[in-house]
Formats: structure tokens, sequence, C-alpha cells
């Protein structure tokens, strides 16, 4: 699909040099996509109807998930605060030195 893609994209880049070209071209990839997304949705179908979903098992992993992603955010935040602390007490210095090389 993504190859199809690409070739239309392809095409129709080079469409504004050369209005004359008939887009016969692009008609193959779009049919072949066509029929691979009909296959996939018969697939699918199939899948979904019969599938089973356990309730409790997702919300004990979500969660878990949850619980992950804000730890995951806490440490970052730290760690991007302590950066810039780090390069704030670094610029003070600099500028202390600076004013006290001018004697300002």
């Amino acid at each position: 699909m993504y190859g199809n893609l690409m070739g239309l994209l392809t095409i129709m880049k080079g469409l504004p040099l050369t209005y004359n070209k008939d887009l016969q071209e692009d008609k193959e990839g779009m049919f072949d996509t066509v029929k691979t997304i009909a296959g996939s949705l018969q697939i699918f179908t199939g899948m979904i109807q019969t599938m089973t979903v356990n309730e409790d098992v997702m919300k004990k992993r979500q969660q878990k998930k949850i619980s992950q992603t804000q730890q995951k955010w806490q440490t970052t935040l730290r760690k991007k605060a302590c950066h810039s602390v780090k390069h704030t007490k670094s610029l003070a210095s600099l500028c202390i030195h600076v004013f006290k090389k001018a004697s300002i």
C-alpha cells in the first residue's frame, strides 16, 4: 500500500511539468490498494466478531502504564530541572565574574 502511495505521489509530483500526461499509470496501484484493504477488512471483521475482551486485565495494565508514564515524566522533569538549575548557576557565576573584572 505504501509503495502504491509513493508511486502515485511521484506521478502527481511530476504532473505540473507534464500537463499533457494521461493519468493512466495511477489506476493500477489504486485498484491494488483497494483490493488489499477489502481483504484486510474481511479478516478484521471476522477477528473482531470472535474476539473476547478481558476488561479486568486491560484495566490493570492501563493503570500500570499510567504509573510508568508518570514516573518517567517525573524523572525527566527532575533531570531537566537539575540541568537548567546547573546552567542558571553557571550563568550567574559568569555574570559575577564579568562584573568583578569590569569593576561594575
